[in-house]
């Protein structure tokens, strides 16, 4: 005898007739979703063999409207009345997502992202975001929902079991600032990314480290990719750095840039993602002026290659 569980709304347990309940759960309108329907929702994983495989699960849409400052409150998730900030949507919806993890119920949930997200992206100062591999974020009517970052912050942290659709993370300054330690999409573990992308176009003199992926352990990587080119002394770049035991699918790193000086500058597209495997990836390092080291692979520790391609500049211990 299986057991499905009935979910409870504000007002109490929600009725149906015997056997309503049997191929699909209860409605999870009112507090639940932004919407009594839920919709078919599609992604890609990537299997133990480097093979690529379409999913399709059902989701309970949530809305969100970003507006600029991430400091609206408001909406409530709804089409009709979106919220206003993707971090005010995560508040909302993880004791919703922890719900439904608790009670073993199969159901997805999608947010649904447009409008200005030039915030740090993170779940209450940076604690922990579980997404219990049943949430995803994608783009509201839109081919990209961008995350920009604001004099180096990070685009988003710490949301951890995701699966994120569509997503760049941008970092655009012509500003001679001082910048360090850059991480566009950071510590967002066990998640699956598909099509997303980093794009870091600085200048600056000051030493830097701009890494778009970095350290999300465990995460699956499907026909991602990044454009980075830095302006500057001192700088070091990468595509995809500190991503332990991932899985990288037709996966691209892009590095290049320009220093006015004869050392000083170091572009990585895959830089120590150790453990890991990469089917058909590329890593692509490029000069425009200036003596600039790099390397298309570079300190993948114990990680396999199949049908791979890099290139190397002024380097010979790239991986490939």
């Amino acid at each position: 005898m299986s057991v499905r569980p009935i979910l409870l709304q504000s007002d109490g347990a929600i009725y149906g007739t015997p056997g309503a309940y049997r191929t699909s759960p209860p409605p999870m309108a009112g507090k639940y979703a932004g919407s009594s329907l839920r919709e078919d929702v599609t992604y890609y994983t990537v299997d133990e063999t480097g093979t690529a495989v379409l999913k399709t699960v059902k989701a309970y849409p949530f809305y969100c409207d970003s507006v600029s400052g991430g400091l609206d409150t408001s909406g409530d998730g709804s089409l009709e009345n979106p919220f206003r900030s993707v971090n005010q949507a995560l508040i909302i919806l993880q004791p919703i997502l922890t719900c439904l993890n608790s009670s073993s119920c199969c159901t997805y949930i999608v947010l649904r992202v447009k409008g200005t997200v030039d915030y740090p992206v993170q779940y209450e100062n940076e604690s922990i975001f579980n997404g219990y591999d049943k949430f995803i974020i994608e783009p509201w009517s839109i081919d990209k929902v961008i995350f920009y970052s604001i004099n180096g912050n990070k685009c988003i942290s710490k949301l951890t079991y995701l699966i994120f659709k569509n997503i760049e993370a941008n970092l655009v300054s012509n500003l001679d600032i001082y910048l360090k330690n850059v991480y566009l999409i950071n510590t967002c573990t066990n998640s699956i990314f598909n099509s997303c992308i980093t794009n870091i176009n600085v200048s600056s003199s000051s030493f830097s480290n701009f890494i778009g992926f970095y350290n999300n352990d465990s995460s699956i990587f499907y026909k991602c990719e990044g454009e980075h080119y830095i302006k500057g002394n001192n700088s070091e770049t990468s595509v995809f750095g500190d991503n332990n035991e991932s899985i990288f699918y037709e996966a691209i790193g892009n590095s290049s840039g320009y220093n006015n000086i004869t050392f000083g500058m170091l572009l990585y597209g895959f830089f120590r993602n150790p453990s890991s495997a990469m089917y058909e990836c590329n890593g692509n390092v490029a000069s425009t002026n200036g003596y600039i080291e790099g390397c298309g692979f570079y300190e993948n520790t114990n990680s396999t290659y199949l049908n791979c391609t890099g290139n190397s500049l002024n380097r010979t211990n790239c991986d490939i």
